[in-house]
């Protein structure tokens, strides 16, 4: 038996914030490229939702990658590392991800 005792959630948003407006993020092609990464890593079975998200009183869209891995891999650095590659197009003020039932929400410096 494998026993997976470690559960993240990262957080992708659907949508940037601009010029005091939501404007849609196509994050498709980012996901999937993600996902590969993961996959290239070892971690080979991920969940996808789409849930209804609410940041400072704006409500978007999000998708939340769900995963299980054991205590001695950590795919947060992975995340930590996509999200500081393609900020340029997420144009996010910080980044989400849940570990272990902790939020856990990282500045980005651009």
């Amino acid at each position: 038996m494998i026993k997976l005792n470690k559960k993240y959630v990262f957080h992708i948003p659907q949508y940037k914030f601009e010029n005091d407006k939501l404007i849609a993020i196509d994050t498709e092609k980012l996901i999937e490229e993600f996902i590969s990464t993961l996959n290239e890593n070892g971690y080979t079975s991920t969940y996808l939702s789409d849930v209804k998200s609410y940041y400072k009183n704006k409500s978007y869209t999000e998708t939340l990658i769900t995963l299980f891995t054991t205590q001695e891999n950590e795919p947060e650095k992975l995340f930590r590392q996509f999200f500081h590659k393609n900020n340029s197009i997420l144009k996010q003020e910080a980044f989400a991800y849940e570990c272990e039932d902790k939020m856990f929400i990282e500045d980005l410096d651009d």
